[in-house]
């Protein structure tokens, strides 16, 4: 953005008012790139998660069970899409349950957090996310919390529309949000964040 001084002349002040909402063609053709994805993915609503048989380890699976008691003995997942061709997958020869579960369709509320330093691929993380829940349903909502953990701490956020959503969309960085190193440690900060889940819905 440009600042104007008082000795600007107005036809200055107009020319600097242009030059900030121009975009340049560089601009243009990065908001307009759409990033690929797996086949597999491409249709959200045909998605399926087939539960197959529990999983193991090839030693020491006691040891490893008592490190890991909630993740351990998981079982397999092969996902699906109803919506394309079946194709030949590397899970072919185990046997997976014949129900499945399906994405969730109904209308969600999320809420999306920045935290750490910047990266690329933050403004695409939360694009891909927005574009998901639009896809699945379009009254879905996404909540931004700004500043990074404190924002979710303090309960200050903003409704990422598509409006907000195009003006970042393929652009490297955290602006979209900003972001912080604050940690969730203290006891009131798990109560404060708790309650702004609960606010939110």
């Amino acid at each position: 953005f440009f600042l104007s001084s008082n000795h600007s002349t107005a036809k200055q002040q107009r020319s600097m008012k242009s030059n900030k909402c121009a975009e340049t063609l560089v601009g243009k053709l990065r908001r307009e790139f759409e990033p690929r994805v797996p086949t597999l993915i491409e249709s959200l609503t045909g998605i399926e998660f087939n539960v197959g048989p529990q999983t193991s380890s090839v030693s020491e699976s006691k040891e490893i069970e008592r490190l890991f008691p909630n993740s351990y003995g998981q079982p397999m997942v092969d996902i699906t899409n109803r919506n394309q061709n079946p194709q030949s997958s590397d899970a072919h020869h185990i046997e997976f349950n014949k129900s499945s579960q399906n994405v969730c369709t109904n209308a969600l509320r999320i809420g999306v957090v920045l935290s750490g330093g910047q990266a690329p691929g933050g403004h695409n993380v939360i694009t891909g996310l927005f574009d998901a829940l639009k896809e699945l349903n379009q009254a879905s909502v996404l909540l931004g919390f700004t500043g990074g953990p404190k924002g979710v701490v303090m309960n200050r956020y903003i409704e990422l529309t598509t409006g907000v959503i195009d003006r970042y969309r393929n652009t490297g960085g955290f602006d979209m949000l900003k972001s912080g190193r604050e940690k969730f440690q203290t006891q009131l900060q798990l109560e404060a964040s708790l309650k702004t889940v609960t606010e939110n819905n």
